[in-house]
């Protein structure tokens, strides 16, 4: 993800309405601004992306939330929403000057421009439709081949808070992605970077009931048209794991003999097989190999809670995948192996040194314990930002014992630490709370997963390898993973792995482009993965 701007960096601001029951609109079905929305505000040097969401309540009252991102408002008081009698022009705004937000919208040809104020800033933006409709969305999804041999993936992601499951598209060779924005039923557009909605780059009209290709019309150049690909299938599949059960998309190759296999691993939070990044199953499946992405547990229609799974637990999930994908007629079962991202790459080896995986992907690869990896991110950060060194080793102290006090749940220590470094620039500004410290499920979390130590593991590992970091990662420092993980592999004798660090790009592998941010992967990612599958599996498995 990214990838997406993660929720965290979102300002919400709700705009409800109050006493809007207008005569006329009870009888009418939808209003056209009903729905979610996306536009690109320019307030600073770089633009601010707003989602907005419009509902309407079983009162016929409208209520409508916005977020904006990049930061440049907070928390507004509620206010009135002002809505003509057709829903052609609307009114939202939220405080008063000089921390004015508000949106006038009007109807035009191409759905609704809205005029904004932010504090300050002021301009005129198109508001491009988010494609939240699952059943439309669905009839979309797959792999299409251009004329050209490009490959293109169109699936649905979860794209962050006010989105919802919206359609994306991935380009294969150049790795880049981005929301695809409704204008009518069957087309759609999309803009210079994954979440940044214009000027327009690309138009996309899809042709066929049901579908069966595509126009790729990047602006500027030549349409090309792409035929949706019929190599695999796609099932919706449920896998009995230890109490309960998982909820996973199977994406098989159809083309006869057997085909080697892989399962994907999700990194840290509540993910479903909508997250961004699980468009790599179908990428896997366009080249002959099978693949299952699964809901975590609590999540989708899977079972359980992630929140209180340990690595060791979570692996046990994955070995079900596995053997799940092992016991179809179309996949070799001496042939499936594991891709795993982030935190993932904690639970993905776990799962291979059961015997059962013959491969492992690993992005963003954790080598260390969680717990002592959080201490050399934030540090890194704190050099970055020039912190003294003094500081630094301040902020170790009062980390280390913050943590122990965590593991021990031992309240009083928390406080007294923080206590002691109270004033610290570091310091979070909230103090700890007692209740919370009982009751906020992170630490539960903290405690089953930062005393796992990866090392022994790892040096199990006499499979191949094929492991990525992005240069500028600050959460998973290429400096320290990559030196620990080939440790541990040449401890254990294992000469077939291919590390690589690619420069200029960060956690997700993906690249940034001057003032619009995330525009996808970097080029060397997919093709050099598909590389080295089609040398060390495909081409084993087919001979």
């Amino acid at each position: 993800m990214q990838r997406l701007p993660g929720p965290r960096y979102w300002v919400i601001m709700t705009l409800l309405a109050v006493n809007m029951s207008l005569p006329g609109l009870a009888a009418q079905r939808t209003m056209p601004l009903l729905g979610g929305w996306a536009a690109r505000l320019d307030i600073s040097s770089r633009p601010t992306v707003l989602r907005l969401r419009v509902t309407e309540t079983p009162n016929h009252e409208y209520t409508a939330t916005a977020f904006l991102n990049p930061e440049p408002i907070g928390l507004r008081p509620l206010v009135n929403i002002k809505v003509n009698r057709d829903g052609s022009s609307w009114s939202l705004a939220t405080g008063e000057a000089p921390n004015l937000f508000r949106l006038d919208v009007r109807q035009n040809g191409e759905g609704f421009v809205t005029t904004y104020t932010v504090g300050k800033a002021a301009g005129r933006a198109q508001l491009r439709r988010l494609s939240d409709d699952a059943a439309m969305n669905s009839q979309y999804t797959g792999a299409y081949v251009l004329s050209s041999g490009e490959h293109i993936y169109i699936r649905r992601v979860l794209a962050g808070l006010l989105a919802g499951t919206v359609l994306s598209y991935l380009e294969e060779r150049t790795g880049r992605s981005g929301i695809l924005y409704l204008v009518t039923s069957n087309s759609f557009v999309a803009g210079p970077s994954f979440a940044v909605p214009d000027p327009v780059g690309l138009t996309v009209t899809f042709r066929g009931d049901p579908t069966a290709s595509l126009v790729w019309k990047p602006i500027g150049h030549k349409g090309l048209i792409g035929e949706k690909s019929t190599s695999y299938k796609r099932q919706d599949v449920q896998i009995p794991v230890q109490d309960g059960s998982l909820g996973c998309e199977a994406l098989i190759p159809v083309s006869t003999g057997r085909h080697p296999g892989v399962v994907l691993v999700p990194g840290s939070g509540g993910v479903d097989r909508f997250a961004d990044f699980y468009v790599m199953a179908d990428v896997f499946a366009q080249h002959g190999i099978a693949s299952l992405a699964c809901d975590k547990r609590g999540t989708g229609v899977s079972t359980g809670d992630w929140r209180y799974q340990s690595f060791e637990q979570q692996a046990k999930d994955v070995v079900a995948g596995i053997r799940y994908l092992q016991d179809r007629i179309e996949v070799d079962p001496s042939g499936v192996g594991v891709w795993a991202f982030s935190q993932g790459t904690y639970a993905g080896p776990i799962a291979a040194s059961t015997g059962q995986a013959s491969f492992l992907i690993l992005v963003a690869v954790e080598a260390i314990s969680l717990r002592e990896a959080v201490v050399i991110s934030n540090v890194e950060k704190l050099r970055r930002q020039g912190v003294p060194n003094e500081e630094i080793t301040r902020y170790k102290d009062y980390m280390g014992r913050w943590q122990q006090a965590i593991m021990e749940k031992d309240f009083k220590a928390a406080e007294r630490a923080y206590q002691q470094y109270e004033g610290a620039t570091w310091l979070p500004g909230n103090r700890p709370a007692e209740q919370a410290w009982t009751t906020d499920w992170m630490w539960d979390r903290a405690r089953l997963t930062w005393p796992y130590e990866p090392a022994p593991v790892l040096r199990t590992i006499k499979m191949p390898v094929l492991a990525f970091w992005g240069s500028e990662d600050q959460e998973t420092l290429p400096s320290v993973h990559r030196p620990a993980f080939e440790q541990a592999l040449r401890d254990v004798g294992n000469s077939d792995y291919t590390l690589r660090v690619i420069a200029g790009v960060g956690h997700s592998l993906w690249l940034d482009a001057p003032l619009v941010g995330s525009i996808g992967y970097t080029p060397e990612y997919i093709p050099g993965m598909l590389e080295w599958l089609r040398t060390r599996i495909t081409d084993k498995v087919k001979n």
